[in-house]
């Protein structure tokens, strides 16, 4: 017997049903195949799949709930990933994005990466929208220009980001280059990380941080996520600029991870939280509850965390280390 198809898709009460992962939505469902799609086609089946995410982008509606589903055809980075020569500013609200393939929580086969030959670009996924979903994919920035940076940047509000990996400053002139980041928080404010991957250990970071916070963003949660890093003394797991923080930010159940360099060795990051000027006062609170790091000294400078319970390191932090500080305004 042969299998049946449904060309329109299976709904339930009106609303489109699909597994894997999928969203019941009462918005328009868009698929991206960028090995064997095409974006002269409609993308509204997977047989018609578009080929890029900016296609099927330029189709949605906001506000609308509308998905788009980043399909993997096979293992290799070639079969799975959509390359960009620009940023994408995904400015619509209530619009989602969702990965079709091994929910692993590194390297994932629903793939975006920066394309070889372009330069300069400063947060290639930017989510200024608010109320949208990302999950289950990779993102990748990785070339040997010092002027790309930010991965991901968020500057809207209520996203929720689950089981995605970024892999930014993935070269070896980036990694070195000083002051640039991974991911960027900018006046972002009650997003939601979970289960996932924020940085990568294949190349020694230099004075790198792997989250940036800047300009009052508030009321932020990373739950069950892996930081991790390759790094020195100045590289840092979070970096809290000037006026980087409001209302607080929760770190429950998070890994920071400072991995050896290829020759075996760890060179211990002085801290794991940096503000960037002396404390002054309360302007926001961060929380770490049953956080657990390796390969850091110090949480952050003068206390200016709050820890709840069960912080463990494998490298002598203290109780000193536990206790109630202030933010830098």
């Amino acid at each position: 017997m042969s299998l049946t198809h449904y060309p329109h898709g299976i709904s339930s009460f009106g609303v489109p049903v699909l597994g894997g992962g999928g969203l019941m939505t009462q918005g328009t469902s868009y698929f991206v195949n960028p090995r064997q799609g095409n974006d002269g086609y409609d993308g509204l089946t997977p047989e018609s799949a578009k080929a890029t995410v900016l296609a099927a982008y330029t189709l949605c509606t906001a506000n609308q709930n509308d998905v788009i589903y980043l399909l993997s055809s096979g293992n290799s980075s070639g079969d799975t990933t959509d390359y960009w020569s620009a940023k994408l500013t995904w400015a619509k609200n209530c619009t989602h994005l969702i990965g079709i393939g091994s929910p692993s929580m590194i390297g994932h086969r629903s793939r975006i990466a920066q394309l070889s030959t372009t330069t300069g670009i400063d947060g290639l996924l930017t989510v200024s929208g608010s109320s949208c979903i990302f999950a289950n994919f990779t993102v990748f920035q990785g070339l040997d220009d010092a002027t790309s940076e930010n991965a991901i940047t968020v500057t809207g509000d209520r996203n929720y980001f689950y089981n995605v990996n970024v892999q930014g400053l993935g070269s070896t002139i980036q990694a070195a280059t000083s002051g640039l980041s991974q991911v960027t928080l900018s006046a972002a404010e009650e997003n939601t990380f979970e289960n996932c991957v924020l940085g990568a250990d294949t190349y020694a970071q230099g004075a790198t941080n792997v989250v940036d916070m800047v300009s009052d963003s508030r009321d932020n949660i990373f739950k069950d996520c892996i930081f991790l890093t390759c790094g020195i003394a100045t590289t840092e797991f979070v970096e809290l600029q000037v006026d980087g923080l409001l209302g607080f930010t929760l770190f429950k159940n998070c890994t920071f991870i400072n991995a050896p360099t290829a020759a075996g060795a760890v060179t211990a990051m002085t801290l794991a939280i940096g503000p960037s000027r002396a404390l002054t006062a309360t302007d926001g609170l961060v929380f770490m509850d049953n956080c657990t790091s390796t390969g850091v000294t110090d949480l952050g400078v003068g206390g200016c965390v709050i820890c709840g319970s069960n912080m463990a390191s494998a490298t002598g932090i203290t109780t000193t280390d536990i206790g109630v500080g202030v933010i830098p305004t």
